[in-house]
């Protein structure tokens, strides 16, 4: 259980510089990739997890989805904040 959160910070810091270094090259729609697919993994994993796997290793396999999930919310959060050095006009 415990490699298995470890796992899971790691893709998870993969997700979170992927996105910040996205947000520094570009200015469009790429940035939300990393997020969308982490997103999108973590629900596969969970699924899985939940209907294939059962039991405490389901458990630990869910543990993995929702961590990941975690991390994309965050870079999501990340993917829509305002860069700095930018004045809003009142």
């Amino acid at each position: 259980m415990g490699m298995l959160f470890g796992i899971g910070c790691l893709v998870g810091v993969i997700i979170l510089l992927l996105t910040v270094y996205l947000k520094i090259r570009f200015n469009s729609y790429i940035i939300q990739i990393p997020a969308l697919l982490g997103l999108t993994s973590s629900v596969g994993i969970i699924a899985y997890s939940y209907f294939v796997v059962r039991g405490f290793e389901g458990g630990a396999i869910g543990l993995l989805g929702f961590i990941i999930f975690f991390f994309s919310v965050i870079a999501l959060l990340i993917k829509n904040k305002r860069k700095a050095g930018f004045a809003e006009k009142g």
